[in-house]
């Protein structure tokens, strides 16, 4: 007969075997995370701030100034390759897109609410509301 601490030991042993598979399956270290490779691709920024013999930051050593800006001659130089990459927009073509669009969300709305009336005209109950007090205690009366 075998003892139950062993077959504790061996149930759990055989509960554990399949995750061993899952193993390869939840490493994520294979694929380059692009937000790494972002931070990694950007250029070092110059400091003033006094680092320690291993580069770290000293604690209460602040820096002496702020690090180099660009010139203007930078910036406009930057403004004006990136305004060349921005595509003028067409205003008549955009202004006569959008009112097509409109008409046609019109359109359906209208199809749409016609198909909802024809719908409810043949039916009765508390969609639809009589006019007169007779009617209403007519329509209690009959259970509708």
């Amino acid at each position: 007969m075998v003892r139950p601490s062993i077959l504790r030991f061996l149930a759990l042993a055989a509960s554990l075997a399949p995750m061993a598979g899952c193993q390869s399956f939840l490493n994520k270290d294979d694929a380059p995370d692009p937000q790494l490779a972002r931070a990694n691709a950007l250029p070092p920024v110059a400091s003033t701030q006094r680092l320690d013999k291993d580069g770290y930051p000293l604690l209460g050593a602040y820096p002496s100034s702020a690090a180099p800006q660009l010139s203007d001659a930078e910036v406009t130089g930057q403004e004006r390759s990136l305004s060349t990459r921005v595509v003028p927009a067409a205003g008549a073509a955009n202004t006569a897109a959008y009112d097509a669009k409109v008409a046609q969300a019109r359109a359906v709305r209208a199809r749409q609410a016609a198909e909802v009336d024809k719908a409810l005209a043949g039916t009765s109950g508390p969609m639809t509301q009589p006019s007169d007090p007779a009617a209403v205690r007519q329509e209690i009366e009959n259970g509708a």
